[in-house]
This record gives structure tokens, C-alpha cells and sequence, in this order.
């Protein structure tokens, strides 16, 4: 079975990309190298994907755009994975997730999945308590694969350069849009109705208030 190593800030961006989208499956793409036959993480990237509850599913054009984006940029690294998330249910590859992973073995030998579910980390706020998996199949069945954490301080630091200099896109899907479009309007409707709500009770207080006048008997002169 071959070993896994992956990048700290790699990581904090696949937590950071199943956190910004909680409610549902976000996917991407793991970028690194085989060295001394341990597949190792330095990256990852995403793009345009439509998901669900329980479902996501990546562009076709991710995997080529990505792979042609790090050898515009004179990498030495290609990819070497995919990642993605199970919100709240826990880490472990679907029947269609083997699907995929058996395919993209097939191109790849040493591909490896990664699955995340952030759902203890958004509770507690730590990074620790957010579950994380690596995955290769085997026989037709998923295997879970140990990883280490690379904590090479002059690595890192390169990484983090290389990531500040490589800049960020940011992709959001029109499913993801849609959401956040629902809940700004949701917002705006919330307010709305407590204004009403205000106004309503200031309205019934007045009422009152002029129904206890006409309550009062009046003065004979």
C-alpha cells in the first residue's frame, strides 16, 4: 500500500472549501508529485461543479483546465488525487465514489481521494475535530490509506510563497449562487417583517392607549 503525505496549508484550503459551502458536497482536484513512491500533496484546485446534499460533481473541463494551469507555470507537480466533502455524514467512498476512483486509477495508479467532513470543525472551531480520509480502491472495494502531515518549516514556507504568488480563483456554481441569493433574500425578508413586527406593535400600544381615553367617563360641568 503506498504512503501519503500532504501539505498543512493544503489541507486549510480543502477545510476552508467545505466550510464556505457546509450544506453541500464541494469537490477538486489534489496536486503533487510521486517521490520515492510516497504520493505527496502540495496543492489542490477546483472549478466550476454542481452540488447537492449528497452529491457533487466536478466540470469536465476542471481536470484539463488544472492540469494545463500548473504546466503553464513550469511546475514539476501534476495531479495526483481528487478531494471531497461529506457534510455531516461521516468519511468513507460511495459506490460512486469507487466508481470514480477505480477510473481515475486507471490513469493513474498511485491516485489517491480524499474525503472531508467539516461538520465537528464548524461546531467546535477546531481544526482537529474535522474527519479526514484517504482513500484508494482495492479489489473493488475502498481501502483507507495512513497519511502524515508535511511539517518541513523551509517547505511550508516555499508553499505558502508559492500559494501567495499563484493567487486564488474562486469558483462558484450556480447551484452555490442560488443559495446565496436565497439567503440574502431570506435576510432582507427577516428584516423586513420585524420592521412590520415593530410597527404593528407600536400601532396596537398607541390603540390602547386611546381606547383607555374613550374608556374614561367624562366630566359633567
Amino acid at each position: 500500500m503506498i504512503d501519503v503525505r500532504i501539505y498543512p496549508l493544503t489541507l486549510a484550503k480543502i477545510l476552508r472549501h467545505s466550510m464556505q459551502f457546509s450544506g453541500i458536497e464541494v469537490a477538486g482536484v489534489l496536486i503533487g508529485r510521486l517521490a520515492r513512491d510516497v504520493v505527496e500533496i502540495s496543492d489542490s484546485d477546483t472549478g466550476p461543479q454542481i452540488g447537492t446534499t449528497g452529491h457533487v460533481k466536478l466540470a469536465r473541463s476542471v481536470a484539463p483546465r488544472i492540469a494545463e494551469k500548473i504546466h503553464r507555470q513550469g511546475r514539476s507537480e501534476y495531479i495526483v488525487g481528487w478531494y471531497h466533502s461529506h457534510p455531516g455524514f461521516g468519511c468513507f467512498l460511495s459506490s460512486i465514489d469507487i466508481e470514480t476512483q477505480q477510473r481515475l486509477q486507471r490513469m493513474f495508479s498511485q491516485c489517491v481521494a480524499l474525503v472531508v467532513d467539516p461538520h465537528d470543525f464548524i461546531i467546535s472551531g477546531r481544526p482537529t475535530d474535522a474527519e479526514v480520509k484517504m482513500f484508494r480502491v482495492q479489489d473493488g472495494e475502498a481501502v483507507s490509506l495512513k497519511y502524515e502531515m508535511v511539517l518541513d518549516e523551509d517547505k511550508i514556507l516555499r508553499n505558502f510563497i508559492d500559494d501567495m504568488e499563484r493567487g486564488e480563483e474562486h469558483y462558484i456554481t450556480s447551484l452555490d449562487k442560488l443559495r446565496l441569493e436565497f439567503y440574502e433574500w431570506n435576510r432582507k425578508l427577516e428584516e423586513k417583517i420585524n420592521e412590520a413586527t415593530e410597527e404593528i406593535r407600536a400601532i396596537h400600544v398607541e390603540l390602547s392607549r386611546v381606547s383607555d381615553i374613550l374608556k374614561q367617563p367624562k366630566s359633567i360641568e
